[in-house]
């Protein structure tokens, strides 16, 4: 499901990260996960290129954030190429 289409006008930064926030007894209340530059899974990739033909898979990040009494959310956000165009996905799974 695409959430947000838009141009990107700089370039993400390189990496990965993980951030949490306990309780006093370390109890996980909420967690982030990020990560950069990673392999879009195969199902992606197609609808990706059904939707957008001739656009490539320029640059993506993926992100998950959950908690305690929450819903796991997964988010793919990537930038496409053509030519001398990009643009920018948010893809919610």
């Amino acid at each position: 499901m695409i959430l947000a289409l838009g141009t990107a006008a700089a370039s993400p930064q390189q990496g990965k990260g993980y951030s949490q926030v306990p309780d006093r007894r370390r109890n996980i209340l909420k967690a982030f996960e990020y990560y950069q530059d990673i392999r879009l899974p195969g199902n992606l990739i197609g609808d990706i290129h059904r939707e957008y033909p001739g656009w490539i898979p320029d640059n993506s990040r993926y992100i998950v954030s959950y908690g305690s009494n929450k819903e796991v959310k997964k988010v793919y956000k990537l930038w496409l190429a053509k030519d001398d165009s990009r643009k920018k996905l948010k893809l919610s799974l």
